[in-house]
């Protein structure tokens, strides 16, 4: 096996032996003219990326000191899919813990080649297999506060909310042309799996959408006056007419006001006991029986508004203070990023124009979550290093030119500098909040990929590896053993 060098790349195989499952993995990108399909867990390899500092010299001038440390980024020319066979579940006793960011960390085996840094994996590779939708319960979506606030949403007809929605949507798959900025509201809506979800992550996108809400809470407004006047209305009409039925009017009263549902309830299965012992004994409905019909009617309006919760909700997201929208905004930008980008690597078969189209979306999205961290100043100067780390390779010298190490050395430690900050901000805008938690993106689907085969190892090991059957060898294999 060939042997790691600091500018080698773990790449595409892991194998397992005696007896275990096996670990195989393919390589993405494009191969002979044809893009490689993902048949697996996509995930990208690092890369050491090294940075030189100096410490300024003490007043006795000596000689000034140097430290070169290293760190690991996502490579993404390293992109592959992985697989274990014969399926992921086959050995119960095999698992695998991954670090914060998705490396792998450990597993119930032992490494017989200590590879590490190994696998950068894309969002939690548990979630990924078996999907973020079954971590968790879901609520019904029907009579839920959430299809409630929906169809509030959805009623309003105001220019605010049917005018064109301005929220970026990710450009493919290619969806409608344009929707209104109440359809870009519900959406986002019908995505949240529970009503907790609603209240905790719920938030307006842009000044178009507040005013759209803005106009929804005045709706939901008037509508709750208007069921509080009917009641009241009801109530004077039955106490002016029926003056000795006071204490049936008293106890809708209590229940409409303290939101008592179960008292209401119970309030209407009495009634509704009255009416079918009246018809059994074969007597109309008498005027008094209608007039509590009507007052019943109106208390349960008014607690049917309340239970759905649509106007607290609506309220407490167009008055929410700035650092409460700033976290949830900085997540939802951030989980919109991760999707475009994992929709990239999910579509090997993109072309080119496709690619450079999600690639504006995602620096579209990046700029925005730069400006709701007050960062947009440090994005800037991120990008202007990075391109230049990117162009800078030698640089003219005497009778030549040579690697530009310094220069590189220089902006790389900038950029490190700048990235830092601009983590700072991110880290303080959520602590400022502690908003809830965005769901990881939706699931991969598991597929079988070649298996690595044993001769295949020998052959990479092998001497002049490079000019015979080795060559078409995975680079690297990761040998696991089962744990006893």
């Amino acid at each position: 096996m060939r042997k790691l060098t600091a500018r080698v790349l773990v790449s595409a195989a892991f194998a397992a032996i005696a007896g275990c499952s096996t670990f195989s993995g393919e390589k993405l990108g494009v191969r002979g003219g044809e893009a490689v399909v993902p048949t697996g867990i996509p995930y990208t390899l690092v890369r050491p990326v090294y940075t030189l500092s100096q410490t300024a010299p003490p007043a006795d001038k000596k000689p000034a000191t140097y430290a070169l440390d290293v760190t690991y980024e996502l490579d993404p020319t390293q992109t592959f899919s992985l697989k274990i066979s014969p399926s992921w579940f086959a050995d119960p006793t095999f698992t695998m813990q991954l670090a914060a960011g998705g490396t792998l960390q450990a597993t119930n085996a032992k490494f017989t080649d200590q590879l590490v840094p190994t696998i950068t994996a894309l969002g939690s590779l548990v979630a990924n297999l078996i999907g973020a939708s079954t971590m968790g319960v879901l609520d019904r979506y029907e009579s839920s506060v959430r299809e409630a606030v929906a169809i509030a949403i959805e009623a309003n007809t105001t220019a605010a909310c049917t005018g064109d929605s301005d929220v970026p949507r990710m450009p493919l798959p290619a969806g409608p042309a344009s929707r209104s900025v109440r359809a870009a509201i519900v959406e986002r809506i019908k995505d949240f799996t529970t009503d907790n979800e609603l209240t905790s992550r719920f938030h307006y996108i842009t000044v178009a959408e507040k005013t759209c809400l803005e106009g929804v809470r005045q709706a939901q407004a008037a509508k709750v006056e208007g069921a509080e006047a009917e009641l009241e209305s009801a109530r004077n009409n039955h106490t002016k007419i029926y003056k000795d039925d006071a204490a049936f009017v008293e106890r809708i009263a209590r229940a409409a006001k303290e939101r008592d549902a179960d008292a209401l309830a119970t309030i209407d299965a009495e009634f509704a006991d009255e009416i079918k012992k009246a018809r059994a004994a074969g007597n109309k409905i008498s005027p008094l029986q209608d007039s509590k019909d009507k007052l019943l009617g109106a208390a349960k309006t008014v607690l049917t508004i309340a239970t759905q919760k649509v106007l607290p909700i609506i309220v407490a997201v167009v008055e929410m203070d700035a650092r409460a929208w700033r976290a949830r905004h900085l997540l939802y930008v951030e989980r919109e990023i991760d999707e475009a980008q994992i929709f990239v690597l999910r579509s090997p078969g993109l072309t080119p124009a496709q690619t450079a189209t999600m690639q504006t979306y995602v620096s579209l999205l990046q700029r925005q979550r730069a400006e709701t961290i007050g960062a947009i100043e440090l994005y800037e100067r991120a990008l202007t290093l990075s391109a230049f780390l990117q162009k800078v390779q030698d640089k003219s010298v005497e009778g030549g030119r040579a690697p530009a190490t310094a220069e590189y050395s220089v902006a790389r430690t900038e950029l490190d500098l700048v990235l830092t900050q601009m983590e700072v901000r991110r880290a303080a805008t959520i602590a400022d909040a502690k908003p809830a938690a965005t769901p990881p993106p939706p699931a991969f689907k598991p597929a079988l990929v070649k298996r690595v085969k044993m001769d295949e190892i020998a052959a990479s090991r092998a001497t002049g590896w490079f000019e015979g059957a080795g060559a078409k060898a995975p680079a690297y294999v990761l040998v696991l053993e089962e744990a006893k």
